[in-house]
C-alpha cells in the first residue's frame, strides 16, 4: 500500500517571530511526525506564510494557505493527505463560525488535520465516530478567537489613546514617519533631514512651473547632487515617476497634517480607513501652503483634461499656448503641426475642426511668427489696463475693512458678554437663572459661530482684492523675463524655462483666438478684460481695445464689451502701433 502524503503548514503572524524560534520549532514537529507515522512529508508544497495574520484571515487570501485549500476544494490534494499544524490556531483565529466552515470543508474533502503539539489527529472517521473532539476542536477555535479580539481590542484602546494624546498633548504615535523626517533623540518631534526637503521642495517648484511628472523625475534623477530616494527592488538609487506622484498629489503630511487609520472589514478584505478627523500640526510642515494648494488646483486642471495621474503631457513645449490658442471662427483649439526644419518646412497653427475635415477655414498660421507677438501682446499692456474697476476695487477693499472692523467689534462684545454670563453662572444656584444664561451663553456662542464664518469670507475677499494688482503685474514682469532669457538657452535649460513660460500665460490669460491664415486675433485675461489686433497685409500691427461697459446697476458686465477704436497708447511705448511682426519674430 502507497504511503500517504504529509503537507506541513507554518504560519506566524509577525515577522519579529521568524528570527525567533517559532519557524524552527513547527519544521522540527512536522518532521518528526511524519517520520514515526511513516507519512511522505511533500517538500514541493511545504507551507509557510510569514508575517500574515490569521484573525484577519489574510493568510486565506493571499497566502501558501489560500493556495492550498484551492488545491484541496480542486481535487489536486489527494484525499487520504495529512495536513500537519502546530495548532488549529495556525489555521484560523477567525470568529469560531468561520473558523469551524474552514475546518469542515478540509474534512469534508477527505484531508486529515494534525495538531502537532498535542498529536491530535481530527479526520471524517474520528469525528464520527467520536464527536467530543469536534467540540474540543470548537473550544480552541473559540479560545484562539476570543484571545485575538481581546488582543485586537487592547490594541485598538491604546492607538486610540496615543491619537487623543496626539491632539492634546502633541505626543508621538510612532517613531515611523514620511521618508523626509526623523524622530528627534527625545522622541518628542520630527526632524526635517534638510537633503530630502530640498529635493521635495524642488519638485514642488517644478511641478508649480508647469513640468510634467515626467519630466521632473528625468531632471531629478540627472542632478549630480540630491538626494535620490533607495529602493528595495532596485540596485542603484533614484526617483520612480510614481514616488513623484504619490508626493505631489495632495501628500498633506508635507504641510504637517497626519491622518490616523484604523483597519476594517469589507467585503471579506481588510481595508484601512481614516480614524478620526486629521491631526493639524503633527509633523512639521516642509511645503509652504500656498505653493501645495496651487500644485494640487494644476493637478485638477490636468486631470480635467484626461491626464490620468494629473501630471501633463512629457513633450518638448514646442507649444507655448495648449488649451488657450483657439479658432476666430468656430472655437475649437488650434493644433500645433511640424511640417520640418526651415526654410522648406515651419510649425504651424491650424483649426482641430478644419483638421479633422469637419468644416471651418482650413489654411494655416506660422506659429514662429505668431508666438513672440503673444508675447508682447502679454507684456506691453499696463496692469490697470488689465484690470477693470481699479478704482472701485480700491473702494469696495475700503467698504470690505470696514465690515471687518465692525464683525471684530461685534465679537469682542460678545466675548465680553459670555464672560459676564459665566461669572453670574459660577456665582448663583438657582436652577431656572442658571437654565436661562446657560441658553444666553449658546445663543451667544453660535453668534460667534456665524460670525467667524462672515469674517473668514471677507478676509479672504479682501486679500484677494490686495493681491490681485500685485499678482498681475509680477505675472506680465515674469513673462517678460523668461521670454527675454529663453533665447539664450539650449537643451534642458530651455525646455525647463519654456514650460515655466507656459505656466505663467496660463495664469494670466484665458483663452486667444486666432483667426485662420492670418495674424489677427482677440486676448482674454483671467480678469476678464479682452483686447483685440489686427495685422494689415504688409504685415504692421493695429490695435483695438476692448474695455468695460457698465450695465444699469453700474456694475461690470463681463460679457458686454464695445469696441473703441484708437484708444490711449501712452502705456504701450514698448509695442507701439505699427510695429513690424516679421521683424519682431526675427524673419527676414
Amino acid at each position: 500500500m502507497p504511503k500517504a502524503k504529509a503537507y506541513s503548514y507554518i504560519r506566524f503572524s509577525s515577522l519579529e517571530q521568524k528570527n525567533g524560534d517559532s519557524e524552527r520549532r513547527q519544521k522540527e514537529l512536522a518532521e518528526r511526525y511524519a517520520k514515526e507515522h511513516d507519512l511522505i512529508l511533500d517538500d514541493s508544497r511545504r507551507m509557510t506564510d510569514e508575517g500574515l495574520s490569521a484573525y484577519h484571515g489574510i493568510h486565506r487570501l493571499k497566502g501558501a494557505l489560500g493556495n492550498f485549500l484551492k488545491q484541496v476544494e480542486n481535487g489536486d490534494i489527494e484525499r487520504g493527505s495529512y495536513l500537519l499544524v502546530e495548532n488549529l490556531d495556525r489555521l484560523s483565529r477567525a470568529d469560531v463560525l468561520e473558523a469551524l466552515e474552514q475546518f469542515n470543508s478540509i474534512i469534508k474533502a477527505g484531508i486529515t488535520i494534525v495538531t502537532l503539539q498535542d498529536n491530535m489527529v481530527y479526520s471524517k472517521e474520528s469525528i464520527s465516530a467520536n464527536f467530543t473532539q469536534l467540540l474540543i476542536s470548537v473550544s480552541i477555535m473559540a479560545r484562539a478567537h476570543e484571545e485575538s479580539e481581546t488582543k485586537a481590542r487592547r490594541v485598538r484602546e491604546a492607538w486610540k489613546n496615543k491619537r487623543e494624546r496626539a491632539v492634546t498633548e502633541n505626543h508621538k504615535l510612532t517613531a515611523r514617519c514620511p521618508a523626509w523626517l526623523e524622530l528627534s533623540a527625545d522622541r518628542k518631534e520630527y526632524v526635517p533631514i534638510k537633503e530630502r526637503v530640498e529635493a521635495i521642495r524642488k519638485i514642488f517648484k517644478m511641478k508649480a512651473d508647469g513640468i510634467g511628472n515626467g519630466t521632473i523625475t528625468r531632471l531629478m534623477n540627472q542632478q549630480k547632487n540630491g538626494w535620490k530616494p533607495s529602493n528595495p527592488k532596485k540596485s542603484v538609487p533614484g526617483w520612480q515617476e510614481s514616488y513623484v506622484v504619490k508626493l505631489l498629489h495632495n501628500n498633506r503630511a508635507l504641510i504637517g497634517e497626519y491622518q490616523p487609520k484604523k483597519t476594517i472589514k469589507e467585503g471579506g478584505k481588510n481595508k484601512s480607513v481614516p480614524a478620526g478627523e486629521p491631526i493639524q500640526n503633527y509633523y512639521p510642515a516642509v511645503i509652504d501652503k500656498e505653493l501645495f494648494n496651487r500644485v494640487q488646483r494644476i493637478i485638477q486642471e490636468n486631470l480635467k483634461r484626461g491626464n490620468c495621474n494629473g501630471g501633463g503631457r512629457v513633450s518638448k513645449a514646442n507649444n507655448l499656448f495648449p488649451h488657450i490658442a483657439k479658432c476666430y471662427l468656430c472655437g475649437e483649439p488650434l493644433q500645433l503641426i511640424d511640417k520640418g526644419q526651415p526654410p522648406k518646412g515651419n510649425r504651424y497653427y491650424i483649426c482641430n475642426r478644419a483638421r479633422r475635415g469637419l468644416g471651418c477655414k482650413k489654411t494655416l498660421t506660422r506659429y514662429d511668427i505668431l508666438e513672440p507677438l503673444l508675447i508682447r501682446l502679454c507684456v506691453s499692456l499696463d496692469v490697470k489696463e488689465i484690470l477693470p474697476g481699479f478704482e472701485e476695487s480700491q473702494s469696495e477693499l475700503s467698504n470690505l475693512r470696514g465690515r471687518i472692523q465692525a464683525i471684530e467689534g461685534e465679537k469682542e462684545q460678545l466675548n465680553k458678554q459670555i464672560s459676564n454670563l459665566t461669572d453670574a453662572i459660577a456665582e448663583t444656584e438657582v436652577k431656572e437663572i442658571i437654565k436661562r444664561y446657560n441658553k444666553r451663553v449658546e445663543e451667544a456662542n453660535e453668534k460667534l459661530l456665524a460670525l467667524d464664518s462672515n469674517l473668514e469670507n471677507l478676509i479672504q475677499e479682501k486679500e484677494r482684492l490686495e493681491n490681485l494688482h500685485l499678482d498681475t503685474e509680477k505675472q506680465i514682469q515674469s513673462i517678460q523675463e523668461l521670454f527675454s532669457v529663453m533665447q539664450t538657452l539650449e537643451g534642458d535649460e530651455r525646455l525647463v524655462l519654456r514650460l515655466r513660460l507656459r505656466q505663467e500665460i496660463k495664469r494670466l490669460v484665458k483663452e486667444i483666438r486666432i483667426e485662420p491664415g492670418t495674424y489677427n486675433g482677440i486676448m482674454e485675461f483671467n480678469s476678464g478684460f479682452k483686447h483685440a489686433w489686427e495685422v494689415d497685409s504688409e504685415n504692421r500691427l493695429h490695435r483695438i481695445f476692448y474695455t468695460w461697459k457698465k450695465d444699469r446697476n453700474g456694475e461690470k458686465a463681463k460679457k458686454t464689451f464695445y469696441i473703441k477704436k484708437g484708444a490711449t497708447i501712452e502705456s504701450l511705448s514698448a509695442f507701439p502701433e505699427g510695429i513690424d511682426i516679421l521683424a519682431l519674430a526675427g524673419v527676414s
